[in-house]
């Protein structure tokens, strides 16, 4: 490059675009600036501008940056240092200012950028999706000087994809990283890939990095405490030997990671379910497209069959989406992968996410068997696996926590569901969970019925007018709770909840996961509603109390209670009349009875926030167990 633009003096370069880094960074510094410089406008003037600088390709964004720096440092005039670059990667610019500057903070675009072979040889980054993000922190790690601090907003593939692996070695070993925070998509304007954060400092030569790094995740419902106070939803204390010790020396820590771990020597969903996509259509414009022919239609039409085509809508996992006609000639399916099978019964899951939070799979039973799009996932047993088990599975915390921490932002991976640990049903007794996920699809059948909702929107035929007809010919026929003994909606959504809580229950119970384990996981989705279902969820145990650990204990001593205590009283009146209960008896006695105080603790927290303070009618309560003593 000919004659290119001076870079900014020492100690801080940004880049530009319409500066809010830049005005941001100009706030800080007034802030921090000694009283013999601040009060002096002249000082101040010359100290701002001699210490920050940028650079950006566009000349209008250039302009607002001037704008906005002037803005902020009313009443000096312009004179800030903001270079017009067509391309910083191109000749030295870039690397010069780096190697100038002391602290450096960059927001880089994430696009691709056009490289020639010899910068492809000498490993230029760019070529890659979101490669310019990581070509500029190659830059700054190779010609920063040392105590240089940088920080650099990257998109998240740089911290945990395997391309980077190389680019996040060098990171460890050459820098002392204080902290790594990671964000939801659309947390910046105008991008909608989820974001990190890296801040660090490149390390003298042969210096050694701080054993531990901080690493934070805001949800997007925690962006507003981020914004007010730094605050996090996740803090990590990271191990630095750790991270250089993987195979991949990823940065970004998943969440439940210790969840994660304990199940590492489960069995893998592969092995008791087939999980494919479903068809994909050949695209209508190929050359190769039969004239005439449709892919679906509303309407019944000859040689169509009736299947799914989309998992949109608000469809609940108790019924199914709409039904429409697809067409299954062979020579418009470009690839049929599962989705051409027929009449064997299924669990079908939704490919794109739900909703944007922790809660994003809804799976519902198709006993038919009918054909899908590749905007399903499928899941058909293998063995002995019943339909509920994969139901239960699919639709289940552990499903969608571990579905979270995929990389994957807007759809869900087959792939990665192959991998998910799940219980090993020839060792475990089924029933429970079986008959528990029954009860619960028929009791939610009845309600929408109750309600009037439809489950699958039958297809419309040629000559049909009018509102369309309802059918549940593919839903499994199961027995269970009805709704008829239900007095008003809030009392049958509240029933609805505590069923489909006892198959949660039943599935965590096959995991046996510890009893810490097992409530960081229910505490994954506190204050996140839940999809798929007729009753509203925002958490499981509340967090204040903390005297249970398990969904099942819970729903013992609270929705469940009556049917608890009624077995207490019936073991007690057994000792009172035969005085005597066998071992097994006297076994599940004493679990009672912890249950017992267990629902007084509940009692107590209910009442006063605290699970230790005494209830109101503790007197009461002891002369009863006196009572019941004698």
């Amino acid at each position: 490059m000919k004659n290119p633009p001076r870079p900014p003096p020492p100690h801080l370069v940004l880049s530009s675009g319409h500066s809010p880094f830049l005005v941001g960074a100009v706030r800080l510094l007034s802030d921090l600036l000694p009283n013999s410089i601040a009060s002096n406008r002249t000082a101040r003037r010359r100290f701002l501008r001699s210490h920050v600088g940028g650079c950006d390709r566009d000349a209008f964004s250039l302009e607002i940056a001037r704008l906005s720096l002037t803005l902020a440092d009313i009443p000096n005039p312009n004179g800030w240092r903001l270079d017009a670059v067509k391309d910083m990667f191109v000749g030295d610019y870039l690397d010069q200012n780096i190697a100038a500057s002391s602290v450096i903070l960059v927001n880089p675009p994430f696009e691709n950028a056009t490289v020639t072979d010899q910068e492809r040889a000498n490993g230029d980054m760019r070529f890659h999706r979101n490669g310019q993000a990581a070509e500029l922190l190659r830059r700054v790690l190779r010609s920063s000087q040392p105590g240089t601090a940088f920080g650099i907003v990257v998109p998240q593939t740089i911290l945990e994809g395997n391309w980077f692996t190389a680019l996040r070695r060098d990171l460890l070993e050459q820098c002392d990283i204080n902290e790594v925070t990671v964000f939801s998509d659309k947390v910046f304007q105008f991008a909608d890939v989820e974001t990190g954060i890296i801040l660090a400092r490149k390390l003298p030569v042969g210096a050694k990095p701080s054993s531990h790094y901080l690493f934070r995740r805001v949800r997007e419902s925690g962006m507003a405490g981020f914004i007010s106070d730094y605050r996090a939803d996740q803090d990590v204390k990271a191990s630095v030997q750790e991270r250089r010790d993987t195979e991949a020396a990823r940065l970004l820590i998943p969440r439940l990671a210790a969840l994660w771990h304990a199940s590492q020597n489960a069995p893998r969903f592969s092995d008791i379910a087939v999980i494919a996509h479903g068809l994909f259509f050949l695209p209508n414009t190929h050359a190769k497209f039969p004239k005439g022919e449709i892919l679906t239609s509303e309407k019944q039409l000859p040689g169509l069959v009736e299947g799914y085509a989309t998992s949109a809508g608000r469809w609940e996992t108790h019924l199914s989406p709409e039904t429409i006609g697809l067409n299954l000639n062979p020579k418009i399916i470009e690839w049929p992968m599962e989705g051409t099978t027929l009449e064997q019964p299924q669990v079908l899951m939704n490919h794109g996410r739900a909703s944007r939070s922790e809660w994003r799979l809804k799976a519902f039973i198709d006993s038919v068997g009918r054909p899908f799009t590749h905007r399903f996932i499928v899941f058909r047993p293998k063995s002995q696996s019943p339909l509920e088990l994969l139901w239960a599975l699919c639709n289940s915390p552990y499903a969608n926590a571990y579905i979270y921490t995929d990389s994957s932002k807007r759809d869900i991976s087959a792939t990665f569901l192959r991998e998910m640990y799940v219980p090993q049903p020839g060792k475990c007794d089924l029933n429970p969970l079986q008959n528990a996920v029954r009860a619960y699809l028929v009791a939610a059948r009845e309600f929408s019925k109750a309600l009037g909702a439809a489950t699958s929107k039958p297809m419309r035929r040629a000559k049909e007018a009018g509102p369309k007809k309802v059918h549940a010919t593919e839903q499994l026929v199961l027995g269970g709770i009805g709704l008829g003994e239900l007095e008003d909606l809030t009392v049958a959504k509240n029933r609805l909840r505590a069923l489909h809580w006892r198959v949660d229950a039943e599935l965590l119970k096959l995991y046996g996961l510890p009893d810490k384990l097992e409530r960081e996981l229910l505490d994954f989705f506190d204050g996140v509603p839940r999809v798929g279902v007729p009753f509203e969820q925002r958490d499981y145990i509340p967090s204040t109390f903390r005297e249970v650990s398990r969904l099942d204990e819970f729903l013992r001593i609270t929705d469940e209670w009556d049917q608890t205590d009624e077995r207490r009283c019936q073991l007690i009146e057994k000792r009172i009349k035969n005085g005597r209960r066998t071992v097994a008896e006297e076994t599940e006695f004493k679990e009672l009875q912890r249950l017992f105080d267990l629902r007084r603790s509940y009692l107590r927290w209910r009442q006063t926030g605290d699970a230790h303070s005494p209830l109101f009618d503790e007197k009461k309560l002891r002369r009863l167990e006196e009572e019941d003593a004698k």
